[in-house]
């Protein structure tokens, strides 16, 4: 039956005693059933998005908590969402309707934001959003929100979920691009999709995003990039992909850090190798003066520490305040109980570390030297690349070939100096 002719058939029953039920109600009714009363104008009025209405109804004592079940299982939050006035729903929220902000109704067991989100109610949608609404629910058909913001063709309702933190898949993020979703939209907080991509570990989300346009020099807060975010979090996997696109692995975030300094604050060990071995600078220093290695240790980061020094961290860099990563490690008796064995073994790792380094510099030579017919074995094409057999090559092969020649000096002081020049 058409809503016009329900109206006039019901209108035609009271007519005339409109106002002599209203009286009665008014006069008779418990608060309780007052209460209740107006909860079925209360829904309709927030249907049509009446703001002013509904707050009337509110003011008069209509309940606007949580339990309602009005229209085809809907609850008020429903209703509100139906039609699409923000602050409708914050009207009711405040009323006590929270509870049912995840509350799936009779058609399709579609939540608030469903209904939201498939009548293409931005402002609602976002209200929900804000109140909590969990984007990860499922109605009847397996959709989320975000399923429906795309079929429905809402470009910005969709960035808006996946802002959120909605789940994107890499079929529902090909979805948006093609729909021209903004690949570099902002949410409230300044993050955008490659950003949340490279959070949540996603690399194939990374790499499509990439692929169709995401700017991966993008300055986020603090002039840092997705790169610095993917150091930050440990996120390995992406950092190859984005400098591969174009991300410089030595940009400067607004107080002149690198994203291996980064790592190194973190404690972020993978993050931090796969930098260094795309070559990222282990002695950039900050604006205050700051290397990677001071930064790990202060914040006693044992084996980012170590790692540092094995890929040559200069432990005497001084920042701008004339200390060195040594005297940036805390104080152990500041530190609790459970981490001072990492902080000991850091200060002795500093400690060698001239050692260390020079054993790196020197230590192959001198094996070498210890066992020559090992050497020799090894190295024979290159001593002599015409022998029988073997196919011509460069006599200049690097180390190796420094080794095979030094193995060969016959004079110990001779070897000993020359190592010792390294």
């Amino acid at each position: 039956m058409p809503r016009s002719s329900r109206y006039e058939d019901r209108a035609n029953i009271l007519r005339g005693s409109e106002d002599t039920t209203f009286r009665l109600v008014c006069d008779r009714a418990t608060p309780e059933q007052w209460a209740e009363w107006l909860r079925a104008p209360l829904e309709h009025a927030a249907a049509t998005a009446d703001h002013d209405l509904v707050k009337k109804l509110l003011n008069a004592g209509a309940n606007g908590s949580t339990g309602w079940v009005g229209c085809d299982g809907k609850t008020l939050l429903h209703a509100a969402a139906e039609g699409g006035n923000a602050q409708v729903i914050m009207a009711l929220l405040r009323a006590g309707a929270a509870g049912d902000k995840d509350t799936a109704a009779s058609y399709k067991e579609r939540t608030p934001l469903h209904v939201a989100v498939s009548g293409g109610k931005e402002a609602a949608a976002k209200a929900l959003m804000m109140a909590g609404a969990d984007v990860h629910s499922l109605d009847t058909d397996q959709d989320t929100p975000l399923h429906l913001a795309i079929e429905g063709g809402y470009v910005e309702l969709a960035e808006d979920l996946l802002l959120s933190g909605a789940d994107p898949n890499d079929e529902v993020v090909s979805a948006l691009v093609q729909k021209g979703a903004s690949l570099n939209c902002l949410d409230a907080v300044g993050k955008t999709p490659l950003y949340l991509a490279v959070v949540e570990d996603r690399v194939s989300t990374v790499q499509l995003l990439l692929a169709a346009g995401a700017d991966a020099s993008f300055r986020l807060a603090n002039a840092t990039t997705v790169l610095h975010v993917a150091a930050e979090y440990n996120e390995a996997g992406a950092i190859g992909t984005l400098v591969e696109a174009g991300s410089d692995i030595e940009a400067r975030s607004k107080s002149g850090q690198t994203p291996l300094w980064f790592s190194a604050f973190y404690g972020s060990y993978t993050a931090m190798l796969a930098l260094l071995k795309l070559g990222a600078g282990v002695n950039s220093v900050g604006t205050y003066g700051s290397t990677p290695l001071h930064a790990a240790c202060k914040r006693g980061h044992a084996d980012v520490a170590r790692l540092l020094l094995r890929w040559g961290a200069d432990e005497t860099i001084v920042d701008n305040r004339g200390r060195t990563a040594y005297q940036r490690l805390p104080a152990i008796d500041n530190v609790v109980e459970e981490y001072r064995p990492g902080i000991e073994r850091l200060s002795k790792v500093l400690a060698r570390a001239p050692q260390d380094r020079a054993w790196c510099r020197r230590g192959f030579l001198v094996m070498c030297r210890a066992r020559p017919d090992k050497v020799r074995l090894q190295t024979a094409k290159i001593l002599d690349p015409t022998a029988a057999g073997n196919q011509p090559q460069q006599r200049d092969e690097g180390l190796v070939g420094l080794a095979a020649r030094l193995v060969k000096l016959a004079d110990e002081d001779v070897f000993r100096k020359v190592v010792g020049l390294l």
